[in-house]
């Protein structure tokens, strides 16, 4: 039977004893002879040693203390060795127990210190696994346990042995754990296990319970073996107790220099700080501190992976990606943990993945991706693989797959963002991407506002803000500028960094807001940053091609702020260098047509097509040129298109401008016939088509030409296809921003005859693009009210058509044709004035009719007579002879009854216009009398609520002073009522013996089954269970019917109260009714004054007033009746000092209905 051993005992494994102790004496088997051995000096092969204790057939203590020599001077392999040859010497089982425990954890210890995998790079190399060693350990335990299962060094062997291979898994913890319990059963005091339960309470999270067992070790042994302020300091980071973490770790590195993990520990804790401080000069102080304690803990062991990690990611970012595979590899190696293992595929990952080996890489990713637990940064990693290989759906998959399983992943949000917006920038469908425009746009605003809401992620680069202005220039100006800005703003951090592109887009959009100050500044900010660059040595950027650009973009800022000048002056700086760039001669020209005029520069125009007939941007401009000169189409040359269908056959069958002009040639042409027969208008409609196919080519070509989609909307408003054309036109008006698209809108909302909206358009391209003041859009505005008030019979809106027309004349005075549309509406308004009734008009109406008459009548005999008619002189002259003869004499009568109308209703308009005069004054009046009521009435009630909470006041203090009275009463007539008290009840107790005796006499009732006897005592019964108060006021009516039936009532008289002498029956049933009244009466005052009576009159005090004026209603009942009610009032008023009583409450409302009532009959 196996004795227990103490910790002493199982502490033999591995704890340091003394120098003293370091010369081990072998006894011979010869008597009394020894064979000393100095442990210092043992020899590096132990097979002499081993020899020696064979021959003398030593003891296992020698074997064991041998082992452990050698396992403490580090030749664990010699330790192992002797352990195992000690066990091959004849002995007993129970002897060789303890050799296999230590030979177990020996192979542990040897476990720990082992790869994980072989060195494929040193195959030459004999070197063990850590599953070797594990098998190796449990072939050791499993011989010890068929030895002795209950063995405590054996126990916690094979605790330490399920901790080392759980990976986390909860069932070996919990084995363990239950290991552990039954070593601190048999021996409290083992520090081992009290270690294995602060590791076991760690891994469950119990940081606070953890904490505890590594300090109770701790406090008990501050110098053991496996120091406990590691353990401490973790469960103090856990807890997010940084800086005592720090001091435990200083603190054991303090004790034991060569300590890796104290090392390694301090490393992560500097970097950790380090990376909190990014930006800041403190960064590179903390991460030099991180740097030389990973440095310490890998030169005391490279096995270390967690220093290894730390080294390996410091090489990488100094560029090093030969070092930072080599220790990656190395972490790899020995890695005992899945954190670790995919810590260091991902670092060799992108190591290869910088060197643009991406098939390795990939690989490294994927492995890194299948280990369990796998951080999301490798699935990053896959996926920029995918992006690398041209695979798109791939990487889009991987990454949406991401932001499903990490909603706050800001790389994968980034980078799907980048990806959908790429695709909308580079996609030519004509499909609809709203959907994929606004989940691009939705992911980068997630990733920006994670990124913003965040205290530990800073924005390292301004590209995802490039990312989300690039977005947003088609739908939205200014969310796209607001992006720049702040990708700006980041990039001014690094001065010498800004981005020309930048600069320049920012400029674009100032420009396109027609900002032209700020966009002048951006572009010469951009040409000072390309000059910057160009003075770089390794600048990389092609800033001849910027400079090109950014010039041309400011001479065309310059352009249209009307500096032609210094426009003039860049274009032709830019001509220097670049005698090539077309445009900028393009721009000269046109430069030169606006302020001269195309006579002057129509040789510069065609030699510069002569020059360049190929370049499709001088064609184009050289078509517009044409369609700005005034020729004769109906000879049917038009050399517009004939330019236009040169361009399309021999240059670009596909050029979107020419197909769009052509187009637009089309609809001119169609607009300008005027058919007269079927075989016209059938005609004329094939000329529609033909706009369209053109229109519908470009489209197909360029989904966005918003020119092409308003050409085909004009040819169906032209085919009565209003809303049809209407619907396209209010799809493109954000994207055409001009006048129009409005004006297209309001010609198709007048031919619908929605004249309101109509106008709306009409009037918005006005004041938005033609800074109010235009020709067409003024006819327009005439012609929209000149319907509206035909169709209505309006004249004021006929005076608006007229007021428009006359804007338009002024701007055109020679133009007949609008002077023709202000004689025709001068001549409608007389007409519709003639006709409408007299209450719809005025005199002044008609008056207005026949002056713009003779003006009209005038105006169209100048036209008939004039060179050039608008429309043919006979239709003219016959519309002013009509005028003359009809419509001016109709007038002119018109004008005779509207005078006799008015004459005639004048007294009755006038009196009607009194009467409504007074009937408002009246109603005035009542307004202003039911005000001055109401405020009379509001005024009274508040004086009224004054007074009665002054009364109440009063009445509580009144209140006061009688219950203090009432109490000096009860002191003074206490003694008194006891007495009176004692007398009624002897009396009664007198009463109730006389009828018991009597009770035998009394006649037998068969319908009760008993005596006919008074019902004293059933009264008294019933009183008995009800309240005391109560009880007592039926006390005092059972008395008096007692006195009154008994005959012995007259020698009782002295003690009866006088009151009730000589009183017939009927007054003593108007006695006895008081009384019960009273007694309600009395119940009810006690209910109100327990729940309402203030709380400086205690309890007892106010029983006893009740229970004193119960006892005495036979010798007070009036003055009591009227006391009663006093009371009563008082509490009223009292309980309810700070409101009204429901009664004041509704005679106020009465009150106030009535008053309503009078002022409504009023």
């Amino acid at each position: 039977m196996n004795t227990v051993l103490t910790s002493q005992d199982i502490n033999i494994h591995a704890e340091i004893q003394g120098k003293e102790h370091r010369i081990i004496e072998v006894p011979l088997k010869e008597l009394g002879q020894v064979v000393e051995i100095d442990c210092t000096t043992l020899p590096e092969d132990a097979e002499e040693l081993c020899e020696i204790l064979e021959c003398e057939n030593a003891a296992k203590e020698f074997w064991i203390q041998f082992s452990y020599e050698y396992r403490r001077q580090g030749y664990i392999d010699q330790a192992i060795h002797i352990l195992i040859r000690g066990l091959k010497v004849d002995m007993q089982k129970e002897n060789k127990l303890p050799l296999y425990s230590m030979l177990a954890a020996l192979y542990l210890e040897k476990a720990r210190r082992a790869p994980r995998i072989e060195d494929q790079k040193e195959v030459s190399i004999e070197t063990y696994t850590k599953d070797y060693y594990h098998q190796m350990a449990t072939q050791a335990l499993n011989e010890a346990n068929r030895i002795d299962f209950s063995f405590l060094p054996n126990i916690l062997t094979r605790a330490v042995w399920n901790i080392m291979r759980s990976s986390g898994e909860k069932s070996l913890i919990d084995q363990a754990g239950k290991y552990f319990d039954d070593i601190l059963i048999a021996d409290p005091c083992n520090l081992f296990a009290i270690l294995g339960k602060a590791r076991i309470l760690f891994s469950r999270k119990n940081y606070v319970g953890s904490l505890k067992l590594y300090q109770t070790i701790l406090s008990s042994k501050p110098d053991f073996v496996l120091d406990p302020r590691i353990g401490i300091g973790l469960c103090f980071w856990k807890l997010n107790m940084k800086e005592d973490a720090k001091a435990a770790w200083s603190r054991s590195l303090e004790l034991n220099q060569k300590n890796v993990s104290a090392n390694t520990l301090l490393s992560l804790y500097y970097l950790d700080s380090a990376s909190s401080k990014t930006g800041t000069s403190e960064f590179l102080e903390e991460y030099e501190k991180s740097l030389k304690y990973a440095r310490n803990a890998y030169k005391q062991s490279q096995t270390d992976p967690y220093s290894a990690n730390i080294l390996a990611s410091y090489f990488f970012s100094k560029k090093n990606m030969d070092m930072t595979i080599k220790l990656s590899e190395k972490a790899l190696q020995y890695a005992d943990t899945n954190y670790l293992i995919n810590n260091s595929l991902f670092l060799m990952a992108r190591a290869y993945h910088y060197m643009e080996n991406y098939e390795k890489a990939s690989g490294l990713y994927q492995h890194s991706y299948s280990i369990k637990d796998s951080s999301v940064v490798s699935a990053i990693g896959i996926g920029q693989m995918k992006l690398i290989q041209d695979d798109i759906v791939g990487a889009k998959l991987i990454f949406e797959k991401i932001t499903e399983q990490h909603p706050k992943c800001i790389e994968a949000l980034t980078i799907l963002g980048s990806i959908y917006t790429h695709e909308m920038l580079s996609s030519n469908s004509r499909n609809d991407k709203s959907l994929e425009r606004q989940k691009a746009k939705s992911l980068l605003e997630r990733a920006i506002h994670l990124i913003s809401n965040s205290e530990q992620r800073e924005f390292s680069s301004s590209g995802i803000f490039v990312t989300l202005a690039a977005l947003c220039e088609e739908e939205d100006n200014n969310v796209s500028l607001e992006s720049y800005e702040r990708a700006l703003d980041l990039e001014r951090n690094f001065p010498t960094n800004i981005l020309p592109q930048l600069l320049n887009n920012i400029g674009v959009l100032h420009h396109i807001k027609e900002d032209f100050v700020n966009a002048r500044q951006f572009y010469q900010d951009a040409l000072n940053q390309c000059v910057s660059m160009g003075q770089q040595e390794n600048n990389t950027i092609n800033v001849d091609a910027l400079v090109t650009t950014l010039t041309y973009n400011l001479a065309r800022c310059e352009e249209q702020a009307k500096n032609y000048e210094e426009a003039k002056k860049f274009y032709e700086e830019l001509l220097q260098r670049h005698p090539d760039y077309v445009e900028a001669r393009v721009r000269l020209c046109h430069m030169e047509i606006i302020r001269e005029g195309t006579e002057n520069t129509s040789k510069k125009i065609k030699n510069l097509i002569e020059t360049d007939p190929s370049n499709l941007d001088v064609r184009a401009y050289f078509g517009w040129y044409l369609s700005h000169q005034k020729w004769n189409r109906t000879s049917g040359d038009d050399p517009e298109q004939r330019h236009y269908t040169h361009t399309l056959k021999y240059f670009d069958k596909h050029d979107r401008y020419s197909l769009t002009a052509m187009g637009n040639i089309h609809l001119r042409i169609a607009r300008e016939f005027r058919p007269t027969t079927d075989a016209e208008k059938e005609k004329r409609h094939k000329m529609y088509g033909k706009a369209v196919e053109f229109f519908d080519k470009a489209l197909q070509l360029d989904p966005k030409n918003a020119y092409a989609a308003q050409g085909i909307a004009i040819a169906l408003a032209e085919n009565k296809q209003h809303a049809k054309a209407l619907l396209i036109l209010s799809k493109i008006r954000e994207t055409l921003k001009n006048e129009t698209v409005y004006i297209n809108m309001g010609h198709c909302l007048t031919e619908m005859k929605q004249y309101p909206r109509a106008i709306e358009a009409y009037e918005f391209a006005l004041n938005e693009y033609q800074n109010g003041s235009n020709i067409m859009t003024f006819s327009a505005l005439g012609k929209v009210w000149l319907q509206k008030g035909k169709e209505e019979r309006n004249l004021s809106a006929l005076k608006e058509a007229l007021e428009f027309t006359e804007k338009a004349l002024k701007l055109q005075p020679s133009n007949t044709a609008i002077i023709f549309n202000i004689a025709f509406i001068q001549f409608k308004f007389a007409e519709i004035a003639r006709t409408l009734p007299e209450n719809k008009r005025s005199i002044e109406d008609l008056k207005y009719a026949l002056e713009n008459l003779d003006n009209a009548i005038k105006t169209f005999s100048n036209l008939a007579n004039s060179k050039y008619p608008p429309y043919p002189k006979e239709d003219i002259q016959q519309r002013a002879n009509m005028g003359r003869n009809t419509t001016l004499r109709q007038l002119e009568r018109a004008i005779q009854q509207q005078k006799e109308f008015e004459t005639n209703n004048l007294a009755k308009l006038d009196s009607a216009r009194q009467k409504r005069k007074e009937e408002q004054e009246k109603r005035d009046a009542e307004a202003e009398a039911l005000r001055v009521s109401e405020e009379k009435r509001q005024k009274e009630l508040a004086e009224e609520r004054r007074l009665m909470q002054e009364q109440v006041k009063e009445w509580a203090m009144k209140k006061k002073e009688e219950y203090e009275m009432a109490e000096n009463d009860i002191e003074k007539n206490k003694d008194l009522d006891d007495q009176g008290k004692s007398k009624k009840r002897n009396k009664l107790k007198k009463n109730r013996q006389k009828k018991l005796e009597n009770k035998e006499s009394e006649p037998f009732n068969p319908e009760t089954n008993e005596h006919d006897t008074y019902d004293d005592e059933k009264q008294e019964k019933t009183v008995s269970r009800q309240p005391k108060k109560r009880r007592k006021l039926l006390r005092i009516n059972s008395k008096r019917e007692i006195l009154d039936s008994d005959d012995q009532a007259e020698d009782e008289d002295k003690e009866i109260p006088n009151i009730y002498n000589n009183k017939s029956n009927t007054e003593e049933h108007k006695e006895n009714t008081i009384i019960e009244h009273q007694a309600s009466d009395i119940e009810d005052k006690e209910n109100n004054l327990v729940e309402h009576e203030t709380s400086d009159i205690e309890e007892d005090k106010k029983n006893t007033i009740i229970e004193h004026e119960a006892s005495n209603i036979e010798e007070h009942k009036e003055n009591d009746m009227i006391e009663y009610k006093s009371l009563n009032t008082i509490e009223q008023k009292t309980d309810n000092s700070m409101e009204y009583e429901p009664s004041q409450i509704i005679e106020y409302d009465t009150f106030d209905l009535y008053e309503t009532e009078d002022n409504d009959e009023i």
